[in-house]
């Protein structure tokens, strides 16, 4: 076994599938879980109950009986986390004890179509990205307008919009950036509804048939659908049908709807523009527009819906960097809103289920800080040599013990196979610094307006500097190595007789997971500017002006703007390197592509698109991003042979 695989073995890190994901525990157990808990819902409630109960014993009598008094300032911070893990866990079992009967709301055919605005809101996004996202748009079944919302105001975006047929829309300035920029279009637009898409989410045809029903209830000012991502290989993707936010939208999400609490993600989502007049458009206090807006919204008596399936394909973030970008964004955003006249435990018009709703989305930035503060509790410990708490071995196997396995197997239950517990910490680790400054930002009243866009196109080269960024990481690793190796060679104050074996473990433990997230983020490898969908279309190529009847015969694996995956049935004298027309049949039309063959082996060619003709073009995204995307996602089954494709292709 080489050094690079026992590491690997070692933190927990397995690259089997092409993508960097947790063994182990994961693969063996995530198939099964799901479907134990829709089976035992009783053996489920009661696990729940058991850790709730369990774990507030835990901190009674830790707090009450066992807090080292000369030692509070490592005994404080427990009782802090403890705290928080309780209420984490009776928030997060009351919103799936009101969600565990959740259904969809029923897709009806409105009595009357209104009108419908499409807004894509853009600022620095290239027009590769762009492109796809406007034509699906356009491709969307119902009559509506797409609106092209160019925040950076430049001339190939507006050329962009003029060739695809949409409305352009710039302003003079971009103060209040995203929440600004939809402003300033609902006073040029008159839809009755506004469907907001990032400038990557790619929507699926079928969105305005299936939600716009749902608004002949006069109440109803906002439907949320989940965000999925065309990119199963990027960084917050644990594997390809599972990512950090599946969580959120398979789980939570539902339950908030249950609630009444489901709220506006920023896209993927249809807005009533009387529910957004009357809350004086979208909210510019904070750079989290969306929740703050639903807050808004709700205190004055409109409903918000939920429909638990894919309406998007988006981009995650590609890389570290992106992610983070992201994440804090998200956290600053939305812990200001607690200084505001919204805040969820204080504002107006909310009911105590959509309070617990609320709060609880706030509540959970907290992980990161509490990640961060057990650690230095574990660090400060071996370092100084003084413990917590003292407790005897009957203690922490009557009572500790307990609670800690309970718990653990009450969020596993709770998160229905969507992430499970390692996964969860992996996450935690990721975002404990920039969370933990978020939140130094709300106590403190530090505003920062500062609206930083997520990059689409960013790659990731992996390697160490890749984990630059994660710097309370690496320092957390330092920190608990030097008291493990510290306390076992003796020249730290020694930890008293089982502490030692106890803290020892815990320590080796943590840092076991911070490698896993370190060696994780230098592992990944993402070279392609432009992700290629799974779409698959009869193609073939030949190579002009070369005697000897080079060609090539197959079917489409996966497509972009620039690269297309092949799976050959037949070929002849190609070659890496060879220059071809390559046909693809769209069933509407053939479109030809001038391309270069990058790769060729058994039954598989890679090929980089060159060039083509930007109705060719437009055919690919069409047949890539809207026709295949409709079919996978919704099970449909097409069965494209060659049969008349020669034909087609010489004509």
């Amino acid at each position: 076994m080489k050094s690079k695989e026992v590491i690997g073995y070692l933190v927990g890190v397995d690259d089997t599938h092409g993508v960097a994901h947790f063994s182990f525990l994961s693969d063996r157990f995530r198939q099964q879980e799901r479907t134990w808990v829709a089976s035992h819902r009783f053996a489920g409630w009661l696990t729940i109950s058991m850790s709730a109960v369990s774990t507030a014993v835990w901190l009674y009598w830790m707090s009450a009986y066992l807090l080292v008094p000369s030692n509070l300032w490592l005994g404080i911070p427990l009782v802090v986390v403890q705290s928080y893990a309780l209420l984490s866990l009776l928030m997060a079992a009351t919103y799936r004890w009101f969600g565990r009967h959740h259904s969809d709301p029923e897709v009806v055919e409105p009595k009357r179509w209104p009108t419908i605005d499409v807004f894509i809101c853009t600022y620095d996004e290239p027009n590769e990205v762009l492109l796809p996202t406007v034509i699906a748009a356009t491709q969307l079944t119902g009559d509506h307008r797409v609106w092209l919302l160019d925040d950076g105001r430049r001339d190939a975006v507006r050329r962009l919009a003029q060739e695809t047929g949409v409305g352009y829309i710039v302003r003079p300035d971009n103060q209040h950036a995203k929440a600004g920029n939809i402003n300033h279009a609902l006073g040029v637009t008159d839809g009755e509804l506004i469907l907001v898409l990032d400038a990557d989410h790619v929507v699926i045809s079928d969105m305005l048939t299936d939600l716009v029903g749902l608004f002949d209830d006069p109440r109803v000012g906002l439907v949320q659908t989940p965000h999925e991502f065309a990119n199963t290989d990027s960084i917050q993707h644990y594997a390809a049908d599972r990512h950090e936010q599946s969580l959120f939208f398979r789980v939570i999400m539902p339950s908030k709807d249950s609630m009444g609490a489901a709220f506006w993600c920023g896209s993927a989502a249809i807005l009533r523009r009387a529910a957004l007049e009357d809350v004086g458009g979208v909210a510019t206090e904070t750079i989290a527009e969306d929740y703050h807006t639903s807050l808004k919204m709700i205190s004055r008596g409109w409903t918000t819906r939920y429909m638990n399936k894919t309406y998007v394909l988006g981009m995650a973030p590609g890389d570290l960097d992106s992610y983070l970008i992201q994440r804090d964004r998200w956290a600053r955003g939305n812990l200001s809103v607690l200084r505001s006249k919204e805040n969820p435990l204080l504002a107006k018009g909310l009911n105590w289920k959509q309070r617990i709703a609320f709060t609880e989305s706030l509540f959970a930035y907290g992980s990161g800080p509490m990640r961060l503060l057990t650690l230095a509790i574990l660090a400060g410990t071996l370092l100084s040599g003084r413990i917590p708490l003292s407790a005897s071995v009957m203690v922490l196997a009557a009572i500790w013990l307990p609670s800690f396995l309970l718990s653990e197997a009450a969020f596993s239950i709770m998160a229905q196979g969507y992430s499970l517990n390692p996964e969860f910490l992996h996450f935690e680790t990721l975002t404990m610094q920039v969370f933990t400054k978020a939140w130094k930002a709300a106590i403190f009243k530090k505003t920062d307006r500062t609206f930083k866009v997520t990059p689409k196109t960013s790659g990731d080269n992996g390697g160490l500097q890749a984990v630059l960024p994660l710097k309370w990481t690496i320092y957390m690793v330092a920190a608990l190595t030097a008291g493990l190796l510290g306390q076992w060679i003796g020249v730290l104050p020694r930890l008293p007789g089982l502490a030692l074996w106890l803290i020892s473990a815990l320590a080796i433990m943590e840092i076991r997971r911070l490698l896993r997230t370190l060696v994780l983020v230098t592992k990944r490898r993402q070279q392609r500017s432009a992700y290629r969908l799974p779409a698959a279309f009869a193609c073939a190529g030949y190579e002009p002006g070369e005697a000897g009847g080079a060609y090539i015969v197959g079917q489409t694996i996966d497509v972009s703007q620039i690269g297309i995956g092949v799976a050959v049935s037949e070929y002849n004298g190609i070659k890496r390197g060879s220059k071809l027309v390559l046909g693809i049949d769209f069933e509407d039309r053939v479109a030809r592509f001038y391309v270069e063959v990058r790769s060729v082996r058994a039954g598989f060619a890679g090929l980089a698109v060159l060039d083509c003709q930007s109705d060719d073009l437009i055919a690919l995204i069409k047949g890539a991003y809207v026709t295949a995307n409709l079919e996978r996602l919704r099970g449909i089954t097409v069965d494209r042979s060659m049969g008349g494709f020669f034909a087609a292709l010489a004509a």
